[in-house]
């Protein structure tokens, strides 16, 4: 598996009447570059290497087979979040990103505001400082609270220079502003949550359609490493797996109204214990890592650990 930065050139051509790729350069180290082609109808592999002058020189030719016969096509593909696509595109948080970077130019502009109004600026005019020689020198005056100036000049005047305030809030309203784009972009966990009280089922599918393109994205890219990870399986003589990613971006624990209903239909011998465990483990009460041996084990154990009913009535 590579990274995308690995990717160096895609090439794709026509095989078998249909789009493939033809030509595949890939980065395995700073010094070694591995060349995927299509010559003639047969997939080769060249090795290129770095020289010590700094010059790429063609190392070897490998010609893959499988079950002794050579193959006609690049066992490589791209795992993109756009479909046939062979160049990296736009991500999925582009938009996201920029605003952000928005968001924090706009804080810092609204910080240095914020800064200048609570650290005012003294000031001193008409006075002109002078050595013991009677030269104008440049004068030294310090800010402290036990710190009292002096001027012996009539028409020096001493002020302080103080931030207005202007523009604090549209610099506020701005970076709100910014802020609640992020949110409609893609950062739920940006926006203001609404103070009345919702249900756990209204929540639930508020949120549903946010996640809903999220995992069309992480389905997508599930096949794509299925379909590669199967085709290398198959290489090696090996049966084929099933890949797919989490997407279960809302876990939302089982409420007690349901577990109070799922026991009862047990109880009424409609549904196994066993069944009923893997629906709290569903319901991520039950860790996923327990199983339902260990569970019984442990309720076994407890009941032979409580102390006799006569021992409780004493």
């Amino acid at each position: 598996m590579y990274r995308a930065e690995s990717v160096l050139e895609v090439e794709q051509g026509i095989i078998n009447n249909r789009f493939a790729l033809v030509r595949v350069r890939l980065l395995d180290d700073e010094n070694t570059v591995r060349e995927l082609v299509v010559a003639d109808g047969v997939y080769q592999v060249i090795m290129h290497r770095k020289s010590e002058g700094g010059q790429w020189i063609a190392d070897a030719t490998i010609t893959p087979t499988k079950g002794g016969a050579t193959l006609s096509e690049i066992p490589f593909a791209i795992v993109s979040t756009k479909a046939g696509c062979v160049e990296p595109p736009k991500a999925p948080l582009d938009d996201l990103v920029i605003l952000n970077l928005s968001h924090y130019l706009a804080s810092a502009d609204l910080s240095n505001v914020l800064r200048c109004i609570g650290h005012p600026i003294r000031f001193v005019t008409g006075y002109s400082a002078k050595d013991d020689s009677g030269n104008v020198v440049q004068p030294q005056f310090v800010v402290r609270a036990d710190q009292v100036w002096v001027l012996d000049d009539p028409q020096a005047k001493v002020g302080i220079s103080e931030h207005s305030g202007a523009g604090v809030d549209a610099l506020r309203d701005q970076c709100q502003d910014i802020a609640s784009q992020m949110a409609q972009v893609g950062a739920r966990a940006l926006a203001t949550e609404k103070a009345a009280a919702e249900a756990a089922e209204t929540h639930a599918i508020r949120r549903a359609s946010e996640n809903s393109s999220l995992a069309a994205l992480a389905n997508r890219v599930s096949a794509h490493i299925e379909r590669q990870v199967n085709r290398a399986l198959e290489w090696i003589s090996l049966p084929a797996i099933s890949y797919r990613l989490n997407t279960d971006y809302l876990p939302i624990p089982m409420s007690a109204q349901d577990i109070t209903a799922l026991l009862s239909v047990v109880q009424a011998g409609r549904m196994s214990a066993e069944t009923f465990f893997a629906t709290l483990k569903q319901g991520e009460i039950v860790p996923d890592s327990l199983s339902f041996e260990d569970e019984r084990d442990r309720i076994e154990q407890d009941v032979a650990d409580r102390p006799p009913t006569d021992a409780m009535a004493i």
